[in-house]
């Protein structure tokens, strides 16, 4: 058992240093040193200042101890996404075709995923499908019929999502035009200030002025003329903005991310977005960082504690990104990236996104071969039979505020993830970084290791039926073998069963 419980915070106003480093925590109040030097602290902020939270009652475990700091320092959602995200899968264009994409591709992808028996909550238009980034005028020469293309989609039940940012690039349209330009995070100057990302040079919208907002609703609502029916949000960290930038009404760096992220949910449920800071009340997915087509590095090993970390800081409904990852790595624009390193990891990927809140396709199971297909084909189907026990367990965490995939704390260096602590407080449970909970009911235990044969698995008290039907005694650790076709998962029996 855990015999010290505590939780250390910090308000989001100090300019906080940190260091671990020999098994201790440091911290550091500092401005001098600072990016954000240009939010100059109040007297008070000059100062550390943090709370420790302690567990004084030695029967109050982890997960009781967990959920009375949240609720006073996270909230909670107060609602979750469109339920449709939930059913069916997201295909996005981006692994697949990168920055080529163009409308006879769109068009040939949705057909392709139809045929092959793959269904589609939504079909997400990525990177390249403007004129200039910056620019919110569509690429004629890509996508000559951009509304006819939509139709077509649509009569096919299927909406389109379109892929959004907010910078606005130095060679645009909008760029030049000096109207605009009181729109754009501003520096010590009185001037837009410029900054790099990954595609160029440009200004970034200032999304906490109410007047670039308006201007920015206009241009989105011009693109849902055409039928694109929701977006994602991608970037909106406080490090892409200038430097000593000035923020039109923000006492503090985060507050942009803030205000992205609410202003991607107010074009409803069905929106993604990868930033958030004090907006776990959003019912919107929040991504996990782009992954590496690897097992290791950045890879799928990663995928388990990225994803369920969010969850435990109050952000629930996590898009675990692309299964397979992005495919990185001889990827030039209008190429296509290149496929995961194998079949194994590819399947392996799937697995692990089975029981997550949603799933996120681009490379296709087709791609290698009738197997991958059938594979991946059973296991949308055993999805399938959970989703009205994921959706009932995302309204009970509503009014709770306990997380639906039940995870632990991670350690920064050695990725100590302990899913098992929600309901098993063991040294095993706590060294195990791989297994995970959907609600009470559910064990997942997938296969995150290359050529991984058997697995531990361990079981909290109670009955078990694993996937082949066998009914296990908890608690217990065993080991199940695990051949390619085969997702370890466990379902708790009440008395009745």
């Amino acid at each position: 058992m855990c015999s010290k419980k505590l939780a250390v915070y910090v308000p989001s106003n100090i300019p906080l240093w940190t260091q671990i480093q020999k098994g201790h925590l440091t911290l550091q109040s500092q401005v001098s040193d600072s990016p954000y030097a240009s939010f100059p602290p109040t007297p008070d902020d000059r100062y550390l200042e943090y709370e420790i939270w302690v567990c004084n009652q030695e029967s109050k475990s982890l997960p009781e101890f967990h959920l009375a700091c949240a609720k006073h320092l996270l909230g909670k959602p107060n609602g979750y996404p469109d339920p449709i995200l939930i059913e069916k899968p997201i295909w996005t264009t981006w692994a697949k075709y990168g920055k080529g994409i163009n409308q006879d591709q769109v068009l040939d992808f949705s057909n392709k995923i139809i045929s092959h028996g793959f269904e589609i909550s939504q079909l997400e238009l990525d990177d390249m499908w403007t004129t200039k980034y910056g620019d919110y005028e569509i690429d004629c020469h890509k996508f000559p019929d951009f509304s006819n293309m939509i139709e077509q989609l649509r009569n096919k039940g299927i909406p389109l999502t379109a892929w959004v940012h907010p910078f606005i690039n130095l060679e645009s349209k909008n760029a030049s035009n000096k109207n605009l330009h009181k729109y754009f995070v501003q520096t010590a100057s009185g001037e837009p200030g410029i900054i790099n990302w990954w595609n160029g040079q440009g200004y970034i919208i200032d999304i906490t002025n109410p007047d670039a907002v308006h201007w920015l609703r206009e241009q989105l609502d011009g693109i849902k003329k055409h039928g694109v029916y929701s977006f994602k949000f991608d970037a909106g960290e406080v490090h892409y903005l200038p430097k000593n930038f000035r923020l039109h009404s923000g006492t503090e760096p985060n507050d942009f991310s803030r205000a992205y992220a609410r202003f991607a949910a107010s074009f409803g449920g069905a929106v993604e977005a990868r930033v958030g800071s004090k907006t776990q009340e959003l019912p919107i997915l929040i991504r996990t960082i782009d992954r590496a087509s690897k097992w290791v590095e950045i890879g799928l090993q990663t995928l388990i504690p990225s994803s369920l970390n969010l969850s435990l800081h109050g952000y629930f409904w996590n898009l675990p990104d692309i299964i397979g990852g992005n495919g990185y790595g001889q990827f030039e624009a209008g190429e296509i990236n290149t496929l995961p390193e194998d079949k194994e990891l590819y399947i392996r990927w799937v697995q692990a996104n089975t029981f997550l809140l949603t799933m996120q396709f681009s490379f296709c199971p087709w791609e290698f071969d009738d197997d991958t297909v059938k594979i991946c084909q059973d296991l949308l189907k055993l999805r399938s039979k959970w989703v009205n026990y994921i959706k009932n367990e995302c309204e009970k965490a509503v009014h709770s505020g306990i997380p639906v995939i039940r995870y632990s704390i991670i350690h920064k260096y050695s990725i100590s993830f302990r899913p098992l602590w929600w309901h098993l407080e063991t040294l095993e449970a706590y060294k195990c970084f791989d297994q995970f909970f959907v609600g009470d009911k559910l064990l997942i235990a997938p296969v995150v290791y290359q050529g991984v044969k058997t697995r531990d698995v361990f079981l909290p008290e109670g009955r078990w039926r694993d996937h082949k039907g066998t009914i296990v005694i908890g608690p217990h650790k065993i080991t199940v073998e695990t051949p390619l076709e085969v997702l370890p998962f466990y379902e708790k029996l009440s008395k009745e069963d």
